[in-house]
């Protein structure tokens, strides 16, 4: 047992650790919540593992290359997830990244196409400039330390290691485990990837399990928000069918498949690391096992940034605070995984009252009445223009889920 395990953790790509690639200063403590929190537990130590699906079209990837245009030689993150792995060690948390969002990335050591550090004439590392750009740029400028440092700048989410997977981890792990089964609810007909699916049961592997996960025009909501519901199906079909006792005892089988995972991880972490989340992950119940993805909305018309997302902010804040505070997340069950359904507290939205009436106090009296339920009150005032027709909530986008906490509490439909 001893030399299969030696034998399949010798096939992962070891990488330099965080803390040599990113200054300690700059990044959040991490976060140690007391036992007796809700949700927490005193047998461990949560952690934060930054999972990089890349997209590289060179060396075992070259099959995957573009067939017209220039080449794609740099790299690209296709899927980017932050998986947090709670302190008792019975809930995991698996958070997707949408790669077209708009965000501030940082400072980093630039890298070079092959993710090489690059050096100025005295041998001192070159710094890229703060930028605001594509999240899935960062790994083109800085390499996965320049990912990592981003998703904490914007989460302050203290990531404690990083694994990368390429094109070839999901043809091999999926050929491994016999396929992975899903139910399509219409056919699909990807002329860009080459996919075919009828509606109905399929079993998913190899090319055509790679072509799945990648689809995204084509399809119904072609977009990054869509292809993101379809990895997750997928990823919760993958575990099910990778923990189930059917293929769980089956020797050689769970051997082809951890070797296969093996060779194609790139990560940090040591093999008494990855050992010791094994062991400590291995009898989860996937029931546990909840997929969110960060609150976005769309960028409006006219904007720089059409056609991409914006994070929204009072959600964001609510699911990474979550994350830090090591509470597991309320969820709902669709297409075969548990999702988490995001609501923000009365406490975390401020509102602004103004009476649109010629009833004194009206306004004093309905901000009394929200101070009740927990809102933050910003302001009291009297409306420009009086009378105003039916009460309205003004708010920005990246406030959608405070505005409907508000319209909730109100009682009637503004």
């Amino acid at each position: 047992g001893v030399l299969v395990v030696k034998h399949i953790l010798d096939k992962v790509h070891r990488a330099p650790s965080l803390g040599t690639l990113i200054d300690p200063n700059t990044r959040p403590a991490k976060e140690t919540p007391a036992p007796d929190e809700p949700g927490t537990g005193s047998t461990g130590t949560a952690e934060n593992i930054l999972i990089l699906g890349v997209d590289s079209r060179e060396g075992d990837n070259s099959a995957y290359q573009v067939t017209s245009g220039p080449l794609q030689t740099e790299n690209l993150s296709d899927t980017t997830i932050l998986a947090h792995l709670s302190a008792d060690g019975k809930h995991v948390t698996l958070v997707s990244i949408p790669r077209d969002s708009v965000v501030t990335i940082p400072s980093c050591e630039k890298v070079d196409s092959k993710g090489v550090g690059v050096k100025d004439a005295d041998g001192q590392p070159v710094m890229t400039k703060q930028v605001t750009a594509l999240f899935n740029e960062a790994i083109q400028l800085g390499g996965p330390a320049c990912y990592v440092k981003t998703v904490e700048n914007l989460t302050d989410v203290y990531i404690d290691h990083y694994l990368e997977i390429d094109f070839e981890g999901v043809i091999k792990m999926s050929t491994a485990l016999g396929g992975v089964p899903l139910t399509m609810c219409e056919p699909i007909h990807d002329a860009k990837t080459g996919l075919n699916l009828p509606a109905g049961p399929v079993n998913l592997k190899g090319a055509q399990a790679l072509a799945f996960v990648r689809a995204r025009y084509g399809l119904t909501g072609g977009d990054d928000l869509h292809r993101i519901q379809r990895q997750q199906q997928f990823m919760a079909s993958m575990v099910r069918k990778a923990l189930g006792s059917s293929t769980l005892l089956n020797f050689p089988s769970m051997v082809t498949f951890y070797g296969d995972v093996a060779s194609s991880l790139t990560t940090d972490m040591d093999s008494s690391s990855l050992i010791n989340l094994a062991l400590r992950y291995r009898k989860i119940d996937t029931d546990n096992i909840v997929f969110a993805t960060v609150p976005t909305y769309d960028a409006p018309k006219g904007d720089k940034w059409y056609q991409h997302l914006y994070w929204s902010e009072d959600e964001a804040k609510a699911l990474f605070t979550a994350i830090r505070d090591d509470r597991p997340l309320s969820t709902t069950t669709e297409n075969g995984q548990n999702v988490a359904t995001l609501t923000v507290a009365p406490s975390q939205v401020s509102v602004k009252v103004l009476n649109g009436t010629t009833t004194n106090n009206l306004a004093h009296d309905v901000a009394d009445q929200l101070a009740a339920e927990g809102f933050q009150i910003a302001g009291i005032d009297s409306a420009s223009d009086v009378p105003v027709a039916k009460t309205s909530i003004s708010y920005s986008a990246s406030h959608t889920n405070s505005a409907a906490t508000l319209a909730a509490a109100l009682g009637a439909p503004p």
